[in-house]
C-alpha cells in the first residue's frame, strides 16, 4: 500500500497507510486505553500503558495496533465496568473480543 502523511492542526503528523478515518478512530482508542491504565499501579496495566503509548506516539509506518497478552486481555475484563464510560467498556470490549 502507498504511504502517505496525515499533518494535525498541531503541526504533528505521522506516516501510514491506512485511511485518515482509521488513523482518527485508531488513535482514539489508543487514548482511551491509556486513559483506563494510566494511574493504575500494578505491572499489567502499566504493560498495557506502555504498548498503547508507543504504539500512539509512532510517527513511520503508524498503525495504531497492539498486541496484547491472554494476561493482559484478562486483566481488562476484570476492570469494573460500572466505573467506566460507555466509550471506555467499548474499547475494553474492542480489544478483548476474539478476533
Amino acid at each position: 500500500m502507498d504511504k502517505r502523511k496525515i499533518t494535525f492542526t498541531d503541526g504533528t503528523y505521522l506516516i501510514t497507510s491506512i485511511s485518515s478515518d482509521q488513523v482518527l478512530q485508531r488513535l482514539d482508542r489508543l487514548s482511551t486505553l491509556m486513559d483506563i491504565t494510566k494511574d493504575a499501579q500494578d505491572d499489567v496495566s502499566k504493560s498495557i500503558f506502555d504498548k498503547a503509548k508507543v504504539a500512539y506516539d509512532k510517527v513511520e509506518d503508524f498503525t495504531g495496533v497492539i498486541r496484547l497478552t491472554a494476561a493482559e486481555k484478562k486483566h481488562l475484563k476484570s476492570i469494573d465496568e460500572s466505573k467506566l464510560t460507555e466509550e471506555q467498556s467499548d474499547v475494553i470490549h474492542f480489544y478483548t473480543m476474539p478476533k
